[in-house]
């Protein structure tokens, strides 16, 4: 054999042997590409140890902005704050070269929160406090933030403040085009779920950015626990009141100059109704200056309107 063909017998055995190496990078870096991205989820949201912060699984897809976590766990005092089933997100690439925020749709899927209001006031949810001032989200450098669809089922929250327990089972939420650049076409609403063992529906269009800020509402309850109203009742010195509310009403909401004004109309029943002093006193025919009771008590053609500035 010639030198020349010795020489490319080697170089042949040198280019394979790169290309074996690539091929075993590449495959190593596919195999630890879910592991590595799964250690970056829980270390940017524990922020440094801040909080325990477990994720079962990540992905993350560069090439059509697709991001999911599933089986995520928050640490919290004593018991998780929050278990995450699914959480996912399209993000629209084409939309940063307009400086939008802009997600094609958002998915949290069987879950378990906790909303905890702090002695200080503020809010914790899912253990993260939330911010109590500042711009509105996208406001900065001109971006702006919004999303084409959004879903949120099967979804437990509670609700804690000081001994206060309440409890919300959101069995579906949706909401669509909702994004500061569709103007005041309104983004359409949809809700299920329990608020206690009470059952809650809600269907209507909201906008909520300033360009023709309002919306209207279609609410209907059904056996809605008012016992809950009873804590902040008390502490603000009005009677508190025990029974069912179950009601259909329309809810119209408009801003105004002086503030945002709100129209309630539509049928309201409380059933088993108790009301007491602020002093928590149950019912009796001797107290009947601080309460009364009433097997059912009816509200047809209720219309209210009021404002706050």
């Amino acid at each position: 054999m010639t030198d020349r063909g010795k020489a490319s017998r080697r170089w042949g055995r040198r280019g394979g042997a790169l290309v074996a190496l690539g091929l075993a990078a590449a495959a190593s870096a596919f195999v630890a590409w879910p592991y590595v991205l799964r250690a970056a989820a829980e270390a940017a949201l524990s922020e440094g140890g801040a909080r325990v912060v477990h994720v079962g699984a990540a992905s993350l897809n560069l090439a059509n902005g697709r991001a999911e976590l599933r089986d995520v766990t928050v640490g919290g005092d004593g018991s998780p704050a929050a278990r995450i089933g699914r959480l996912a997100v399209d993000l629209n690439l084409r939309s940063l070269w307009q400086k939008r925020i802009r997600l094609d749709s958002a998915i949290l899927r069987d879950a378990d929160i906790e909303i905890r209001r702090l002695a200080d006031g503020r809010m914790r949810v899912a253990g993260f406090d939330l911010p109590t001032g500042g711009p509105a989200p996208g406001a900065a450098g001109g971006w702006a933030i919004g999303v084409d669809a959004a879903e949120i089922a099967e979804v437990r929250i509670v609700y804690r403040d000081g001994d206060t327990v309440q409890r919300l089972t959101v069995g579906r939420f949706s909401v669509a085009d909702l994004a500061p650049w569709r103007g005041d076409a309104g983004s359409p609403v949809a809700f299920e779920g329990k608020w206690g063992v009470g059952a809650l529906r809600v269907t209507g269009k909201m906008s909520p950015f300033p360009a023709g800020s309002g919306g209207a509402f279609d609410i209907k309850v059904d056996g809605l626990p008012v016992a809950p109203l009873a804590v902040p009742a008390r502490a603000a010195g009005l009677p508190a009141m025990t029974g069912d509310f179950s009601a259909d009403l329309r809810l119209t909401l408009a801003t105004t100059a002086d503030g945002v004004s709100a129209v309630l109309s539509g049928d309201a029943t409380l059933q088993g109704l108790a009301v007491t002093g602020s002093d928590g006193e149950p019912t009796t025919d001797e107290t009947e200056e601080t309460g009364l009771t009433a097997d059912q008590f009816q509200v047809r053609n209720l219309h209210a309107e009021g404002a706050a500035g």
